[in-house]
């Protein structure tokens, strides 16, 4: 049997400074799919058995824990917490398959140069009769989540693009199975649409630009899609709506009541518009208390109402209940037959 190269031999096509450079966090996201169970490797990069008690009494799957794992590395070590480091520890486990990728993910940084952020694709605004970007996505939501096979490698690309917020990234990354990971995606893509049509245009290239989905271009239709954002709430209005929390609409406590029987907090607030850093701030300040799901839902309803993300209503919290990746139809069903009848 032919001896294993060396690690030496296996670093030789990528610079020094690549891989002395600290980790990204958005490496890590990715780094944290390729292995299996963390403490495998958390000994070597330097853990303690107390900070892998830690890790391991956290709420979450195998997947979110090896991503705790590597933060806490970085946290730890700093600088020290760098790529060679990693290239060290898999080849010490035998796994170099993980160290030629992540010399694939270093070459390719230098291959593209550091990332300047996202390019601006806003397209003329125009009359239009036709569907917004964001209707476009909701309309075609079940087409998109049978259509999109690798949703993981698309999440790089939009992510990279910065269509997608770093959490929908995390969120697609670790979800189990591909329609769970299609629905997360899809949210991300919905939420920033909202905000800037131009996302639709970096959506739709990297979706063409796979082979394998190229079937549902009928979808991105130029023609039928209007460029024009619609004002948040309704479709159609000819005045703005007023800033600042409204007169009108329901309670917080009315909707708690109404509306505590989910747990998808998140993914409510993504349909009214809450924004990624808002939900970021609940999740960090709620996922410890004994009533988290109950704290966070009332924490996305009062932003939803002092800061008029969007339409303040018992009719737009039940069109977003029904959203695909949302899921509750049921519990719309039930409000429909209170409010809207």
């Amino acid at each position: 049997m032919a001896d294993a190269p060396s690690l030496e031999t296996l670093l030789q096509r990528v610079s020094q400074n690549s891989l002395m450079a600290t980790c990204s966090d958005d490496h890590l996201i990715k780094i944290a799919r390729w292995f299996g169970h963390w403490r495998d490797i958390s000994a070597d990069l330097g853990l303690t058995e107390a900070e892998e008690e830690e890790i391991e009494s956290r709420v979450g799957d195998l997947n979110r824990k090896k991503l705790d794992m590597l933060r806490k590395w970085k946290s730890k070590y700093v600088t020290k917490a760098n790529y060679l480091k990693l290239a060290e520890v898999f080849h010490n486990h035998d796994k170099n398959d993980l160290v030629a990728k992540l010399c694939n993910l270093l070459s390719s940084v230098e291959d593209d140069g550091p990332s300047n952020g996202a390019v601006s694709l806003t397209t003329p605004q125009r009359a239009c009769s036709g569907l917004t970007p964001a209707e476009v996505l909701q309309t075609n939501y079940a087409k998109l989540v049978d259509a999109i096979q690798d949703p993981e490698s698309l999440a790089d690309v939009l992510y990279s693009g910065r269509v997608i917020a770093r959490k929908v990234y995390e969120d697609v990354s670790f979800a189990q199975g591909v329609r769970s990971k299609n629905r997360a995606l899809l949210a991300g893509v919905e939420q920033q649409v909202r905000v800037n049509p131009g996302a639709f245009q970096q959506f739709k290239s990297a979706v063409l630009g796979d082979p394998s989905l190229r079937a549902i271009w009928p979808v991105f239709d130029d023609a039928k899609i209007c460029s024009t954002p619609v004002l948040q709430g309704s479709k159609a209005s000819s005045t703005p709506s007023l800033q600042g929390a409204p007169t009108n609409g329901p309670s917080i406590h009315e909707l708690l009541d109404k509306v505590k029987a989910t747990s998808k907090w998140r993914m409510i607030g993504i349909g009214l518009c809450v924004s990624s850093e808002d939900l970021d701030t609940i999740q960090s300040s709620t996922g410890h208390l004994p009533n988290s799901t109950q704290q966070a839902l009332e924490k996305v309803f009062t932003i939803w109402r002092e800061k008029a993300t969007s339409s303040y209503s018992w009719s737009n919290l039940i069109s977003v209940l029904k959203k695909g990746f949302v899921g509750e139809i049921r519990l719309a069903q039930e409000l429909e037959k209170i409010y809207l009848c």
